[in-house]
């Protein structure tokens, strides 16, 4: 169940405090749990920039994704939990997210409660993983598409979602839409 709420942008600068309020989504009063791993839609489309964050926790490490879309294209945040200990963006001009410059080092070790917040913006991305900045970058979100969909992701193609490969629970997802 989606509730939506109106909400000030906590710790912002007193500029952004006297903007419009952001539209929050929050989707974390419900978990996601995938004993196996899954792709799961979360029926949410954000009309144009927004902020995701996700609260997790796996009983041993595996890989995991956040869905994500801006302005028509679709496009995914990947955490390798097995031998890679890196994080990225897949598909970036063709190359995987081990491959392409969105690449850095990540760790989350079993039973750890991970957070991911992404802020998605009209030209960059920025990512942060365990309240540390991965990284910001400017992008064409033309440059980035979506894996093949044997890999169960086209069922969320325009729209928000979360993957894992292995035993993974989602506590906590919120949008806010700016």
């Amino acid at each position: 169940r989606i509730t939506k709420e109106s909400t000030r942008v906590r710790g912002a600068p007193a500029s952004a405090k006297a903007q419009a309020p952001s539209r929050v989504q929050n989707l974390g009063s419900r978990s996601i749990k995938m004993p196996d791993g899954d792709v799961q839609s979360l029926e949410c489309t954000p009309q144009g920039e927004y902020d995701l964050i996700v609260t997790f926790s796996q009983p041993k490490r595996c890989d995991l994704g956040l869905i994500l879309c801006y302005k028509g294209h679709t496009f995914v945040w990947r955490l390798s939990g097995l031998s890679r200990n890196t994080a990225g963006f897949e598909l970036v001009d063709g190359k995987r997210y081990f491959e392409n410059p969105t690449n850095r080092p990540a760790v989350l070790r079993a039973n750890e409660t991970g957070r991911v917040e992404i802020r998605v913006r009209r030209d960059s991305l920025e990512v942060f993983f365990k309240y540390h900045t991965l990284g910001r970058i400017n992008i064409e979100y033309s440059r980035m598409s979506m894996p093949p969909d044997h890999l169960g992701f086209g069922e969320c193609k325009g729209r928000l979602g979360v993957f894992a490969n292995g035993p993974t629970e989602f506590e906590s997802i919120q949008v806010e839409e700016k």
